[in-house]
């Protein structure tokens, strides 16, 4: 009987969680019995894992370094549902972003316990028969242009080894310093996908936001790929189907009034924001604020690269660096204020965590990298130029 296991090798879920219909599972290799409903299928499950190495390179004595844990993807159920249609594994595609989402949007920069890229997510398909009989021998398939292609291997022929840009996860012992998951929001997002009466603003407004959110957070890209998406994840959670800088920046400035939060703009800053401006019907305006500033030279940057052009690094206010890393930073911010201020999830709040947010002045991102400025009670958000 033909069976699929879908698992994602990068990440092991601190605890298993249920989004809707799914479970995401931690699974350990060296564990000889890991959950009761793996019964039957854990050596199925360990096979297909340990062909994905850690590291792309052997010991000494020639010995590979698989994987030591991963995270399994179930179907609720009695015992471990490892049939899925096809609209199931669409449906798990969906997934993939939302646990990505969660799973990086309170990470820290320049600390490898408390950073990880959005492709520590990334999930695999792969068929198997049960009953089990080793050795396994995997078949991969490619999405190609003119269709898929598969190829099938005999046993010990193929590896899956993790890619450098993405970061190996830290599970040390302190808690302290370990990347946790934020369940509440990907319970927060998969309800609203889940739920008819907000499909507009799912098609509209997250979907869009969290898949380009997604791929311009792989560290794999290149920079301009990974920019155009930054800039359009943050352009569809504020303004979905508007594309124009005036309606960009005036979303951004109805989200912020609407929100809570106490958010300061400081006049002081090494960085000549002033001379940007942007174009209101047949005028030209100048950005009001520094948040207006950046995200107008973020959209000209985006629109720039969309469109395969060069760019003059000396005329940036930001390097394009830095907008990579403070759109990391904000969209997260502005996707929990864009639920919030709608009220698409009961109990859902913002955070301490959540506002950080630091607009670079004389200093560039460096090995000193830069200092957050956070959020608690009734404190403001500081939007500032200088350290």
């Amino acid at each position: 009987m033909d069976m699929l296991l879908v698992y994602l090798p990068w990440y092991l879920m601190e605890n298993e969680i249920t989004l809707g219909d799914y479970i995401i599972t931690p699974f350990y290799l060296s564990k000889c019995s890991n959950a009761p409903f793996f019964s039957g299928y854990e050596e199925a499950t360990r096979a297909i894992l340990s062909n994905h190495l850690e590291r792309p390179y052997t010991s000494n004595d020639r010995k590979e370094f698989p994987i030591k844990h991963g995270s399994i993807i179930r179907k609720k159920g009695d015992d471990f549902r490892y049939k899925f249609t096809q609209s199931e594994q669409d449906e798990i595609e969906i997934l993939q972003y939302v646990l990505a989402i969660a799973g990086i949007s309170n990470r820290e920069y320049l600390h490898k316990n408390l950073y990880l890229c959005s492709e520590n997510f990334k999930v695999f398909f792969q068929k198997f028969t049960y009953p089990f009989t080793p050795p396994f021998t995997p078949a991969i398939f490619t999405k190609k242009k003119d269709g898929s292609h598969g190829t099938a291997f005999s046993n010990g022929l193929f590896r899956e080894i993790k890619p450098w840009h993405i970061s190996k996860q830290e599970l040390v012992s302190n808690s302290n310093y370990r990347l946790h998951f934020d369940g509440a929001l990907a319970e927060c997002i998969w309800c609203i996908y889940r739920n008819t009466a907000h499909r507009k603003i799912w098609e509209k407004h997250l979907y869009p936001s969290i898949f380009s959110f997604y791929l311009a957070n792989t560290d794999g890209l290149s920079y301009q790929v990974e920019l155009v998406y930054s800039a359009s994840a943050i352009e569809k959670i504020l303004a979905g189907s508007k594309f124009k800088t005036h309606e960009i920046v005036t979303e951004l400035g109805n989200l912020i009034t609407a929100s809570t939060l106490n958010i300061l703009f400081s006049n002081s800053t090494s960085r000549n924001w002033q001379s940007i401006s942007y174009w209101k019907g047949h005028n030209k305006t100048p950005a009001s604020n520094i948040i207006e500033a950046w995200i107008i030279e973020l959209r000209s940057l985006r629109n720039n690269f969309a469109h395969g052009n060069a760019v003059n690094r000396a005329s940036l206010i930001w390097t394009i660096e830095e907008h990579l890393l403070l759109s990391s930073i904000i969209f997260p911010l502005l996707l929990k204020m864009f639920i919030f201020n709608r009220n698409l999830c009961n109990g859902f709040a913002i955070s301490s965590n959540d506002c950080r947010i630091s607009f670079m002045g004389s200093h560039s991102i460096s090995s000193n990298g830069y200092h957050p400025i956070s959020f608690i009670g009734d404190r403001p958000i500081s939007l500032i130029g200088d350290h």
